[in-house]
């Protein structure tokens, strides 16, 4: 996390933030801006026309004098000099040094503090110092070649008792003779190049320092522990506050400095990376640009030559000097140059591609790391949002991705004002993908540093607007990002919580309410409810890890067993689902496992974060779901797959002892459950994530026995199968025991009444037509097998459509084909006989919807050929009872009149049949039957022809 180490003043509001970031200069009054520059242009002149004055004033008087100290250390300078009063020249040139050692140093107070006090110098312009005058370089370096480098002076020294070597002696004056000028010039050297290799190790220590973050991210628990937030034992309350996680300094917790690596490695794997774009020599020029006053000077050449340069580039390989822009930004002593820089950064590509995009934020990324969070704001973050409303999508979505990518290295005014302010005004002015993915990944990123609570309601705003998004990928990073941030900041705060989850739940009322009153078309609501319940599992682990750290029995050890159900119970689908993120493994299993074993016992007491899972989240949920029919399949995944979460993280006991009294289980299927019970989310909820979650051997006979009376009461009531179906759907796609329904369907094909085993019929052909595998096909066509061969004709027509599901689209086995061909023959055998004119009426009826959807090889020999057989027997029939019969066959030739067959199919089979049928329809349907054999006959005379 970035710190602010400059001195400046903090800002505190959008309004001082505003004005501190000088944004007069992006105003679209371009008269306004025009008469100001010529105020300003007036001003320097005036300016320059004193300094001239003054400056002939002492020109003659500045020329006479010799600088007799120049290269004289301060030991060396004899008294009358020092007496000497202070030239006015020198003066000026001592106000202007100070002055830029201040600047260079960040004493920006102390800096304006010496402005204000000398008014009758400009320190913008070494011109105004003296115009022949050569200009000095800055006090460091006249302190390291004119002081430091020269021999120090030592204490006085007497000698006691001396021997002369008369024949070693040398003469006074070579022994007191200083060092050449060579070592001067070597030691000199020996310092810039040890200058050079600080520099350089620096920039090691630094690449080490990210690296190993990186490999804390993808470090083991135990490695992450480090990091984690203080013991949930040693805590003082139930529900700690902001207060309470946060230093005194108002820094965040270590729980969001932790969690926020595992975002950033997140959102960096999924960022693309320039091929053509590397940081390699910036070490290298950075290394350089942190050198003394020459390399100073050569900097500010540097700059100077970069706004003739840049517009002779061509623009496909602008960003191949970024990194020299962002050297020179870094090390450039102008303030006002640098903003120009900054600003001809951002101005390198009118139109920016994805790979010019992410250099530049390559480049900001870098520069911010180098900088305080002042030059940030004011030289970097001002130009983003000068392009926030740009015409440019490409310009408004660089602004974007730019803003998401300095918002760890602003300050914590800045982030809780202005750049909440443009989060906001970006997120609900603009419909782009790029930008909403962008600004969302930039809010994920906020409420990892942001310390203001008040902000949190904003940026809770921020994230349903995001999720009520019509683009799903916006959806998508708005769950996997932003959601966790939040509620990872939330953990701090027990209020905060409590107001995320209920403005979801509140959300989710509203368009549920739409669909239960019929005044919603169904689609944009439908994947508006999946993202929600999407959302509402996500915040799971938080809910579940808000219970635990503060029950009753959280001193205790939990046995072996308990612990181990734990490790095996909790998975890891989301970003929140590591629960190592706030408390070491050990200690994360410890406390679950001591949960759960407390809500195995039949009583066990309750604290106020269970309460609130219970009475806040999940009534109110089941009150939803009761709601909402189960037309929709993604609805109802969406659904289970919220409250099997819940089953999976909170375990069996809290299941038996809260989910199933909340959802009633006991009473479903008995006479006195209302019917809309059978078709809404309730009833796979309880099938699958409730009843489907427990694995206990008396659980299990329980699911059985449920499963058993919904079906029966469904055929008793003649209720729709719709809901019931996907239910079974769902539950033979994640339940590990798949017996389990066909155990169920079995037993309810052998049951006494006529309506439960056609119910039974109708459930197992469509489950036919959705199953693929090839042992699931066996089971269901051995039940349908048993049902077509029922006393009764109504069962048997229900299995004709999973008969031809399986004859059509078994891919697995041939014989499963065969099988079913031959029962669907021995039914259309059976008319018009045994299957009385209305079934047969019923089954044709079935047959039409769908037959277009079989395969070709299964209509070519087999379904035709019946076809054509069925209606020469109702035709030799001449009974008045088959006119019920015509009209469906009718409209199974109609179907299947857009389908290709193969020319003998047609006409050995097609033609023939809709000629017999055609004379016994009345007139109207005998001239339709006309004009499909004319349009038939003419394809198979073409293809002939061919």
């Amino acid at each position: 996390m970035q710190k602010d180490c400059s001195g400046s003043i903090g800002r505190t509001s959008s309004a001082q933030t505003l004005d501190s970031l000088d944004c007069t200069r992006i105003s679209d009054e371009p008269e306004k801006r025009y008469e100001e520059r010529i105020s300003i242009l007036e001003f320097e002149l005036r300016q320059a026309n004193a300094t001239v004055k003054t400056l002939r004033e002492h020109l003659t008087l500045a020329t006479s004098e010799a600088d007799v100290s120049q290269g004289v250390s301060s030991n060396c300078i004899p008294e009358e000099y020092v007496k000497i009063q202070i030239k006015p020249h020198e003066q000026r040139v001592l106000n202007f040094l100070i002055n830029e050692y201040l600047l260079k140093n960040d004493f920006k107070i102390t800096s304006v503090t010496f402005s204000e006090e000398v008014r009758n110098q400009d320190f913008d312009s070494w011109a105004d110092v003296g115009l022949n005058l050569a200009r000095p370089p800055d006090l460091l370096t006249i302190y390291r070649h004119g002081f430091a480098s020269l021999p120090q002076s030592k204490p006085e020294m007497r000698d006691a008792n001396v021997q002369i070597d008369i024949s070693g002696s040398q003469s006074p004056a070579s022994s007191e003779s200083i060092p050449s000028t060579n070592s001067f010039v070597l030691l000199n050297r020996l310092n810039a190049e040890n200058s050079s290799l600080l520099e350089r190790n620096q920039y090691l220590e630094e690449e080490l320092r990210l690296a190993k973050a990186k490999l804390e991210v993808i470090s083991t628990a135990q490695a992450d522990s480090d990091l984690r937030s203080p013991s949930v034992a040693e805590q003082s309350s139930d529900q700690p506050t902001a207060n309470e996680v946060d230093s005194p300094h108002g820094e965040v917790s270590r729980t969001r400095q932790s969690f926020y690596k595992r975002l950033s490695s997140m959102l960096c794997a999924c960022r693309p990376v320039s091929g053509e774009f590397a940081f390699e020599k910036v070490g290298y020029l950075n290394a350089f640009a942190g050198q003394a006053a020459p390399t100073s000077e050569v900097i500010q050449v540097i700059g100077e030559l970069l706004f003739s340069l840049i517009p002779k580039i061509s623009i496909r390989k602008r960003e191949c000097i970024l990194p020299l822009i962002a050297v020179v930004v870094i090390a450039h002593p102008v303030s006002k140059r640098r903003e120009e820089l900054c600003a001809m950064m951002f101005d390198l590509f009118k139109h920016p591609d994805t790979d010019q995009r992410q250099a530049l934020i390559d480049v900001c990324t870098y520069v911010a790391s180098k900088v305080d969070s002042t030059r940030v704001e004011t030289e970097i973050l001002v130009h983003c949002v000068q392009r926030i409303d740009s015409r440019s999508l490409e310009q408004r979505t660089m602004a974007a991705e730019v803003v998401s990518a300095l918002t760890p290295f602003m300050s914590k005014p800045i982030l809780s004002s202005l750049i909440v302010s443009v989060l906001r005004q970006m997120i609900l002015s603009n419909n782009s993908e790029k930008v909403l993915v962008a600004m969302v990944q930039a809010c994920s990123r906020l409420c990892c540093f942001i310390t203001a609570n008040e902000k949190f309601p904003v940026l809770n705003e921020l994230f349903l607007t995001a999720l009520n998004s019509a683009n799903k990928i916006v959806v998508d990073q708005a769950l996997s990002t932003f959601l966790p941030s939040l509620a990872v900041w939330a953990m701090e705060d027990f209020a905060l919580l409590e107001k995320l989850v209920t403005s979801v739940l509140s959300r989710m009322e509203c368009v549920v309410d739409l669909l239960y009153k019929k005044c919603a078309k169904g689609g944009k609501e439908h994947q508006q409810l999946n993202a929600y319940f999407d959302c509402l599992g996500s915040l799971v682990p938080v809910l579940f890890w808000d219970v635990v750290r503060c029950n009753p029995a959280k001193t205790e050890q939990p046995d072996d067993a308990q612990q181990a159900d734990c490790n095996a119970q909790i998975p890891r689908e989301y970003l929140l689902d590591d629960l190592t993120l706030y408390a070491s493994a050990s200690e994360v299993q410890r406390l679950a496992g001591s949960f759960r074993q407390l809500t195995e016992m039949e009583w066990h007491p309750s604290w106020q974060a269970l309460d609130f899972v219970t009475r806040s989240v999940l009534t109110p949920l089941v009150v939803l779901i009761r709601k909402v029919e189960a037309s929709d399949y993604s609805v109802l995944c969406s659904a289970v797959h919220c409250f099997t979460r819940f089953a999976n993280f909170f375990g069996q006991g809290f299941v038996r002892n809260r989910l199933c009294p909340l959802l009633q289980i006991d009473r479903a299927g008995t006479t006195n459950k209302n019917d809309e019970e059978f078709s809404n989310l309730s009833l796979p909820i309880c099938t699958i994530a409730v009843l489907g979650k427990l694995n206990q051997k008396s659980d299990t006979e329980r699911l059985q026995r449920f499963l058993k009376k919904t079906v029966t009461t469904v055929a008793e009531r003649n209720l729709p199968v719709r809901c019931l179906i996907l239910t079974l759907l769902e539950l033979i796609r994640v339940h590990p025991e798949k017996q389990l329904v066909f155990d169920v369907m079995h037993t309810c094909s052998e049951h006494p009444s006529r309506h439960v085993r056609s119910h039974s019929a109708s459930i197992l052909s469509d489950l036919a037509g959705a199953v693929s595998a090839g042992d699931l096909e066996l089971k269901i066509l051995s039940l349908l097998t048993k049902l077509a061969n029922d006393s009764s004709p109504e069962v048997r027509v229900n299995t004709v459509m999973g008969l031809c599901s399986l004859a059509s689209g078994s891919e697995s086995a041939a014989q499963v084909s065969e099988d079913a061909k031959h029962e669907l023959g021995k039914i259309f055998a059976d008319v018009p006989g045994t299957i009385g004119n209305g079934c047969a009426a019923e089954m044709l009826g079935k047959i039409a919807r769908f037959a277009p959807t079989f395969a070709i090889h299964f209509l070519d020999y087999f379904f035709l050929p019946q076809l054509y057989a069925l209606t020469q027997r109702c035709h030799a029939a001449n009974d008045e009872s088959t006119a019920t019969v015509l009209p469906a066959l009718f409209d199974v030739y109609i179907a299947l009149s857009c389908c290709c067959f193969s020319p003998t199919t047609v006409s050995g089979h097609f033609l023939p049949g809709l000629r017999v049928l055609s004379r016994e329809l009345d007139t109207r349907h005998a001239k339709v039957a006309q004009s499909i054999i004319i349009d038939q006959e003419r394809k198979l005379y073409n293809f002939q022809s061919a």
